[in-house]
């Protein structure tokens, strides 16, 4: 394999059609001190697109070189971290999917390559819940592959309550779960938390007439503004009252009628 001698601590991501100089590769010893440049970087300055960079680089430089372990673990989940803020979804993937796989050698390998594993376990059940065609099996499937161990981890337990709530459409458990959300997992659900919304609010016109109050709405639907709610239900199409404080319900219905 290659050995690297690069003492760089950045360098650009290299899209590889030939077989990489090693003196454009950096050994663990230098990967790790590059990242900690990131998350230093990523905290004073917070450029996404640099952090982004380097952080793609990293992990080319521990591929290219068979380096797995706590710092692959690490650059992965620094990536996880800092895609989640930004709310990138495409990253996101990506990153979660690549800790999979080092988490199941790690596994297989009886060792422990990260403090964090059980949490990203989560972040991956939730990631599951994404989609609403195949989320079902997606979700069943990520809890399928569980350990014990991981069953009984608070993180994972959390988002296993959460894929019960949305498979259920028990509403009331999925909200206050959201609110209660540890870590960073609220900003998984942020990628989801609109579609439950739309149940929800069919549920509510529904069963409330002649109409329902906006900031009621607001509270049940855990938006943090007003104007955000009032934006979520204007996409939606429901119908305002005049003074445009209340969704009139039954006017709306028909919107729900299929």
């Amino acid at each position: 394999g290659i050995v690297g001698t690069s003492t760089a601590l950045e360098r650009s991501y290299l899209r590889l059609h030939f077989a990489p100089d090693p003196a454009t590769i950096r050994p663990p010893p230098v990967l790790s001190k590059a990242l900690s440049l990131v998350k230093t970087k990523w905290l004073n300055e917070a450029d996404y697109a640099h952090a982004q960079e380097q952080l793609m680089s990293i992990q080319q430089d521990c591929r290219l070189q068979g380096v797995e372990g706590s710092l692959a673990c690490d650059a992965y989940e620094t990536n996880t971290r800092i895609a989640l803020e930004k709310g990138d979804l495409a990253e996101l993937s990506r990153c979660l999917s690549s800790l999979a796989e080092l988490y199941h050698k790690a596994e297989m390998a009886q060792a422990c390559w990260s403090p964090n594993t059980n949490e990203f376990v989560a972040y991956r059940i939730l990631h599951a819940m994404r989609g609403e065609a195949d989320m079902l099996q997606k979700t069943t499937s990520a809890i399928w592959e569980l350990t014990p161990a991981q069953r009984k981890d608070t993180d994972v337990q959390f988002a296993m309550a959460v894929g019960q709530a949305v498979i259920g459409e028990d509403l009331e458990s999925f909200f206050r779960l959201y609110t209660e959300a540890p870590k960073m997992a609220g900003y998984v659900i942020d990628f989801f938390v609109d579609r439950v919304r739309a149940k929800a609010l069919q549920a509510y016109i529904r069963a409330c007439q002649p109409e329902l109050c906006i900031d009621a709405l607001k509270t049940m639907l855990r938006f943090n503004k007003r104007k955000e709610c009032f934006r979520f239900l204007r996409d939606k199409n429901v119908v305002f009252s005049a003074d445009k404080r209340f969704v009139d319900c039954k006017a709306s219905k028909a919107l729900f009628t299929p």
